[in-house]
């Protein structure tokens, strides 16, 4: 094989692992700032739903909030 041909294939594949090591650390970055999320979505769980089960409307308000609340965080998991 030329050497200008193997210089030239080696400069390519180098230009891909360098495009491949800056998507990894983009996607390491997004994935820390989702967990993050998923972390205080957790913590905020029930501080964003109002338990109250005295009524019959209240129950299901309460389980319509419940369920919102679990489908916020299904969705950043």
């Amino acid at each position: 094989m030329d050497e200008n041909i193997w210089q030239e294939e080696q400069q390519r594949v180098s230009e891909v692992i360098a495009k491949i090591d800056e998507r990894l650390e983009a996607l390491e970055e997004e994935l820390g700032e989702a967990k993050s999320e998923v972390v205080e979505i957790r913590r905020r769980f029930w501080e964003d739903v109002t338990v109250n089960l005295s009524e019959p409307d209240d129950r299901i308000e309460t389980a319509a909030s419940m369920r919102q609340q679990a489908e916020t965080l299904a969705d950043r998991e």
